[in-house]
């Protein structure tokens, strides 16, 4: 697909200090960073890596929500553990911008333009992973083990099932309804699973979102922020060994 010059401007990669890529938004007046500038995929390990490593062992074939698709780095993190692990998965992740969604899909594909930046940059963090980790994810993605949806709203239906939420949206001053305490009481708790544990997680941790969990029975499990951030949030819900995972798994900065 041939890229206008408006879609080449909504967008500005910016290589983070781990090498590598993030974009920056230029649609919102905050020109906000998809990732903490100490880096991208070291931030989405630090972040999502934790959840994603842990929810094998609740279920045989976990089922992952994924707000904010971005590049896609939570969604190799999946497919990179259950290429370890040699297991399935189902995923569903939500993005408001198809023109993203397409350059992910054309990368994962080999079909985008050699010449573009963006087939550059998606080369770059492809070699960030093993040469099998997009190749499972597009191969989740051809079986409809994995699901791409548009943008996450009010009205859009619940999921079922979810176990682990990967919650990272743009900002509370950005995108304010997927931080809203009702939304999040109606959608998450209407998609976590029933019958195994759930997990939610997000670089986040903020007022509403704590409420909104708490209602729900999580337990919040707050985390050290990424790079000298303060604060960020994982929470449990119907795990009994909560106390003996507190120290497992954490990832390092």
């Amino acid at each position: 697909m041939e890229l206008t010059e408006n879609q080449k401007l909504n967008w500005e990669f910016v290589i983070t200090q781990d090498g590598s890529p993030s974009l920056r938004d230029l649609n919102n007046e905050r020109k906000e960073l998809m990732h903490h500038s100490g880096g991208a995929l070291s931030e989405s390990r630090y972040i999502y890596g934790r959840l994603i490593n842990e929810v094998w062992g609740w279920c045989l074939k976990p089922k992952f929500l994924s707000l904010g698709l971005g590049l896609g780095y939570n969604e190799l993190l999946v497919a990179e553990k259950a290429y370890e692990l040699n297991q399935s998965f189902y995923m569903v992740s939500y993005e408001a911008d198809n023109f993203l969604v397409q350059r992910l899909l054309e990368a994962l594909q080999g079909t985008g333009n050699p010449e573009e930046e963006w087939t550059k940059v998606y080369s770059k963090i492809f070699s960030l992973f093993s040469p099998g980790v997009p190749e499972r994810l597009l191969k989740a993605y051809q079986t409809g083990d994995w699901v791409i949806q548009g943008a996450l709203v009010a009205e859009s239906p619940k999921e079922d099932g979810v176990q682990a939420f990967l919650w990272d949206a743009f900002s509370r001053k950005t995108t304010p309804h997927l931080w809203d305490e009702n939304f999040l009481i109606h959608f998450v708790g209407g998609s976590q699973a029933t019958g195994t544990p759930v997990g939610f997680t997000t670089y986040a941790c903020n007022g509403p979102l704590k409420r909104a969990l708490r209602h729900l029975g999580y337990e919040i499990d707050l985390q050290p922020g990424f790079s000298g951030k303060r604060q960020s949030l994982l929470a449990y819900k119907d795990l009994p060994y909560l106390e003996t995972v507190r120290d497992l798994g954490k990832p390092t900065h």
